[in-house]
């Protein structure tokens, strides 16, 4: 999960994969200029020739954003029986 995303290293912990991590992403953040330059640098990562990541984003955008995070609870895990 990746939170209001307002610096370019935000992204480079998805520059490559890693075992242990899932590859569905939640970004959530304010709308503007922040969010989407961090998407088109992921998205850059996934369709680079060189060792291309393969991250799957959710985004969601808006003013409620940290409550909607609150609500979702992104990679929280399900123990349903």
């Amino acid at each position: 999960m990746t939170l209001d995303p307002g610096h370019f290293h935000a992204s480079l912990v998805q520059k490559f994969m890693y075992d242990d991590v899932d590859s569905r992403v939640h970004v959530y953040a304010p709308p503007g200029d922040d969010v989407a330059e961090h998407l088109k640098r992921v998205e850059r990562f996934n369709t680079r020739a060189d060792a291309p990541t393969r991250w799957l984003t959710t985004t969601c955008t808006g003013s409620d954003y940290f409550e909607k995070m609150l609500a979702d609870k992104p990679g929280e895990l399900s123990h349903a029986n």
